[in-house]
């Protein structure tokens, strides 16, 4: 039992030192950038995404500030914000509270493009239904987190055949867009990342090529 308490804190520390050690002996490799001193060009559209669980109105409150805080750390023309829900598993369908959900999380969204929008919106919210999965024996949403990015291209490429069927607004503007930075529910954007981010990514040495050969990027 000794033995066993001791190793935790030595793995923490075993790990620390050869994050420090790694850092110390590999140099930082450089990756070139655009700098998009006059602001991100159309051809760079960019939409930052929340794919997430929403379990209660709670949670949609919390979400919905932390877009305004990453707008506000990164206001650039030609980059949109987006929470992107699905509702928790379920043996049903759908629950008491989910139409509570998707108000609440509309009524924000409208707010935010209220307060700080101009001629098109810049804050989204897309939610999915739930579908029965064989294998979980559930009601959920396809795929989970991933399913809800696959389908969330798809929903701004243009498709009908999606399982999204709650969408606020016109989202015609988001053909355009080229990039998706997907962030989690408890990470963060910091001041001006989204912007660094899009200038490496479009930078034609880091541009993605499809092999049609291969399949593969």
């Amino acid at each position: 039992l000794t033995t066993l308490i001791t190793l935790i804190p030595f793995s923490d520390v075993s790990v620390k030192l050869v994050n420090w050690i790694v850092t110390k002996v590999i140099p930082p490799s450089f990756m070139p950038k655009l700098e998009y001193r006059n602001g991100i060009d159309e051809d760079a559209s960019t939409i930052v995404v929340i794919p997430t669980l929403l379990p209660s109105v709670a949670t949609v409150k919390e979400l919905i500030r932390k877009l305004e805080i990453y707008y506000l750390g990164n206001k650039e023309k030609n980059i949109y914000f987006a929470l992107v829900g699905d509702f928790k598993d379920s043996e049903n369908k759908t629950m008491n509270n989910d139409k509570v959900i998707v108000d609440e999380a509309l009524k924000w969204i409208k707010e935010l493009n209220r307060k700080y929008a101009t001629k098109e919106d810049v804050f989204y919210y897309m939610h999915r239904k739930r579908l029965y999965s064989e294998n979980q024996k559930k009601w959920m949403g396809w795929e989970r987190k991933r399913g809800a990015l696959v389908e969330f291209n798809e929903l701004i490429l243009g498709s009908k055949d999606t399982s999204y069927n709650v969408v606020s607004g016109d989202i015609s503007d988001l053909n355009k867009v080229r990039y998706v930075i997907t962030l989690d529910a408890d990470t963060y954007l910091p001041l001006g990342a989204a912007k660094r981010l899009i200038g490496t990514i479009s930078h034609p040495l880091n541009k993605a090529r499809y092999n049609s050969n291969s399949g593969i990027v």
